[in-house]
């Protein structure tokens, strides 16, 4: 299985307290956690089948989920 990269992004009035705990569960999963110090998120690695569980567990602070990848401009 390999493991895909998501950004978790926050709502703006989301307590540091539940993105400490988001981070503490990924962890908990074995995944790899980047937080991001410019705005509230999270980038989450880890294998897809394993997020996908997280992410149907709608959270009200949670604005968006997507996955990472490359941005192209013309």
């Amino acid at each position: 299985m390999s493991d895909k990269t998501y950004n978790v992004l926050y709502k703006p009035d989301t307590p540091s307290s539940v993105i400490d705990k988001h981070e503490a569960d990924f962890k908990a999963q074995g995944a790899k956690v980047v937080r991001n110090k410019l705005y509230k998120g999270l980038m989450v690695t880890m294998p897809e089948a394993n997020f996908t569980v997280f992410s149907a567990q709608k959270d009200p602070h949670i604005d968006t989920i997507e996955a990472d990848g490359e941005v192209k401009t013309q």
